[in-house]
């Protein structure tokens, strides 16, 4: 079965839900206008995913609790930061199934996945590179010591995006999606043979910490975090959190957790009903006493004021087709 979508989107909670693979939460630091696009391509057990984002930010993502996920930079561009280690165009990321994982761009960046399901990760692992490759539960950033291979493996899978984007009549040809699926697991697993250097080092101090961080989120999804709450709950004290989310996230804690308060109340302005909800409701419940600052620096982050978005109808822009645009297209092999 071959199939592909591509979506363009201008706000960033609708495109956390057009990622595909486990749950994203997306924290947009940098000003301005934000676009982002995605395209997703199936080619029957291999899923494949090109994002490109216009501002700085910070995803968190929990993977599917039955799928292996390999991450890397589409083209040439600044590193990012992963797993407390920089992530460049050297290196890739290897996420094991149900882990939970930070990863932070300091400018407009280009990113690819692929990810296959778990048996399967581990039948090829075994058959193409003789070892268990996925040899920690936890998240992973390595360097594959064959860099030609990894610059093969970008070529390929950018050739796969690109086809299905403009010539998805090739890839609707079942030999030719099965041929193309062979090809880029057979070069993702030729640069798993070759990538033992960790970069990221697996019960690094840092790393639990926001492992416990990540954990108290996840937990608490629907809920405002304060520093001195997450703090006392995994155990650190304030300066040891504020110096682990300057590594880690970019910003202080306090500037992170503002932020995730921030998107949490866009989220909940554009579900709700005007006729039963204020602004400043809305405002207070996420920790915004200053509703004057509040609808400030909502502006600079979201490009409308808090009351333009509330008047939006509930849910609209789920589904509004001058938010994102989507092309669909499918063929059973």
């Amino acid at each position: 079965m071959f199939a592909t979508k591509s979506y363009k989107a201008s706000d960033p909670d609708e495109y956390t839900h057009l990622i595909r693979g486990g749950r994203v939460e997306l924290v947009v630091s940098g000003r301005g206008v934000f676009n982002a696009s995605l395209t997703r391509v199936d080619l029957g057990q291999l899923w494949m995913q090109r994002g490109r984002e216009s501002l700085q930010r910070t995803f968190r993502v929990v993977t599917p609790p039955d799928r292996v996920i390999l991450w890397f930079l589409a083209s040439p561009q600044a590193p990012m930061e992963m797993l407390s280690s920089p992530i460049g165009h050297l290196d890739l990321g290897l996420l094991s199934p149900g882990s939970i994982a930070s990863q932070r761009s300091a400018a407009p960046s280009e990113w690819a996945a692929m990810s296959l399901p778990a048996e399967e990760f581990h039948r090829y692992s075994t058959i193409l590179t003789g070892k268990e490759v996925l040899s920690h539960e936890i998240p992973q950033v390595l360097r594959p010591s064959q860099q030609p291979l990894l610059a093969r493996l970008r070529r390929l899978h950018r050739a796969a995006i690109d086809l299905s984007e403009l010539a998805q009549e090739v890839l609707s040809h079942p030999n030719a999606a099965t041929g193309l699926q062979q090809h880029l697991i057979e070069a993702a697993f030729g640069v798993l043979a070759h990538a033992d250097d960790q970069i990221s080092v697996p019960g690094h101090h840092r790393q639990r910490i926001m492992a416990r961080f990540e954990a108290l989120i996840e937990a608490n999804a629907d809920r405002v975090l304060f520093v001195t709450e997450v703090c006392e709950a995994i155990g650190v004290t304030g300066r040891t959190f504020y110096n682990c989310c300057m590594h880690d996230l970019g910003m202080s804690a306090h500037r992170y957790l503002s932020l995730r308060r921030l998107h949490q109340a866009h989220w909940v302005l554009r579900m709700a009903d005007p006729a039963n909800t204020t602004v400043t409701e809305v405002a207070t419940r996420y920790g915004f006493w200053e509703l004057g600052r509040f609808s400030r620096i909502y502006r600079e982050l979201f490009q409308e004021s808090p009351s333009e978005t509330l008047r939006q109808p509930a849910g609209g822009r789920l589904h509004d087709k001058n938010v994102f645009a989507e092309r669909e297209f499918s063929k059973s092999a």
